[in-house]
């Protein structure tokens, strides 16, 4: 099996964000989106023109992020 191409850690999941999720976002017609890491908790901030939102991704891999993102966007 192959080594994948972003880590599990933190700079693995912000290049991730950045590359993989960001374009996604904006697609979907939102602003940007961006991996937060507080200390305890992980979370996608997603921007819109008027508002912005969190989608929690605390423990997820990166491709559990990019379903939970899907999820989160829907009906915003």
């Amino acid at each position: 099996m192959r080594k994948p191409l972003y880590g599990e850690n933190y700079m693995g999941k912000r290049r991730f964000t950045v590359n993989i999720i960001k374009p996604l976002a904006r697609q979907a017609g939102f602003n940007d989106c961006d991996y937060i890491f507080d200390g305890d908790e992980e979370y996608l901030h997603v921007t819109c023109e008027n508002n912005s939102f969190k989608i929690c991704v605390t423990a997820d891999s990166c491709l559990a992020m990019v379903k939970d993102f899907l999820q989160g966007i829907q009906g915003k």
